[in-house]
């Protein structure tokens, strides 16, 4: 996404290149999660990428994408509501929450888009509300000895962090033990 972002500031046949392929990724990715959530029944959908969180935030960055163009053709604006929508379906708090804040300068810089932003604000405060109240957090109780177990990985790698897909290793300064009920291999991180 964020290769596609730098392309984008292109002008010309590479930027239409980089609109097409943003948008069909983001048509593709966002089907899949409503699919998943509606035609399969998944209370969290995830995606291609096993974990609604980080599904969300990529169809979020596709969807900023996608809106942040110099005009606004139609077809935009249909891929922005699947992705809108695909990101509702992962029930990822942060996600809704960002979504939710994004609208604003969307809906100031696009005037005519107004009337649509205020439907997905409220298709997304509807997810979020749904998230909060009939979904619960299993990990509400050790949300804190998280973030502070974070801040205490941070401070051991200030500069360079853990990289990716290395904070199983990294974290064994920082490991909370957990029931197998809550975590994968019985501890949070």
């Amino acid at each position: 996404v964020c290769i596609l972002c730098m392309l984008r500031t292109s002008r010309g046949a590479g930027s239409q290149v980089v609109d097409a392929i943003g948008s069909g990724v983001g048509v593709v990715g966002g089907a899949v999660l409503i699919l998943e959530a509606v035609g399969f029944g998944v209370p969290r959908a995830t995606g291609f990428i096993v974990n609604g969180n980080l599904s969300a935030a990529v169809l979020m960055a596709i969807a900023l994408l996608v809106l942040s163009g110099e005009s606004l053709p139609r077809h935009r604006v249909g891929v922005a509501g699947i992705l809108i929508v695909g990101v509702a379906a992962t029930g990822s708090r942060a996600a809704l929450i960002g979504l939710l804040a994004a609208i604003v300068p969307v809906a100031w810089r696009w005037p005519a888009l107004r009337r649509p932003m205020l439907v997905a604000a409220g298709v997304l405060a509807a997810a979020l509300v749904w998230r909060l109240l009939a979904v619960g957090d299993s990990l509400a109780w050790y949300r804190w000895t998280i973030w502070r177990a974070v801040l205490d990985l941070i401070a051991a790698h200030p500069v360079f962090g853990i990289g990716t897909s290395s904070l199983a290793d990294a974290s064994g300064i920082v490991r909370i033990p957990s029931s197998a009920a809550l975590a994968q291999y019985g501890r949070i991180i």
